[in-house]
């Protein structure tokens, strides 16, 4: 299976941290020997699952976020800016900060 990860506010604005959420999806289905790629556009065809994670409340969002099936998202954004952790096999998980070195600087 292949999975893409995408940080939604990493790729609209320039002064923001990288998403934590997305460094411990990252380590949790690498562990699972799947293969993880850091999405840097909206492309969920490429991928078996593709996960979007967001939380500024900007209103941005790419096209078929909601409708296009493969596609999971969350974050403060998603939730009216309440916390809502990830599934404790996740959430325990030490983030992947591998993925660090294929930003921007």
């Amino acid at each position: 299976m292949s999975v893409g990860l995408m940080d939604g506010d990493f790729t609209n604005y320039i002064l923001v941290p990288f998403n934590l959420e997305v460094m411990k999806l990252s380590a949790y289905y690498k562990k699972k020997r799947e293969i993880v790629v850091l999405a840097k556009e909206f492309e969920p065809e490429y991928y078996t699952k593709f996960i979007y994670r967001k939380d500024y409340t900007d209103q941005i969002y790419p096209k078929g976020l909601m409708t296009t099936p493969n596609v999971e998202y969350g974050g403060l954004a998603f939730s009216n800016n309440i916390y809502i952790p990830l599934p404790r096999e996740i959430e325990i998980m030490k983030p992947d900060t591998s993925l660090i070195k294929f930003i921007r600087i």
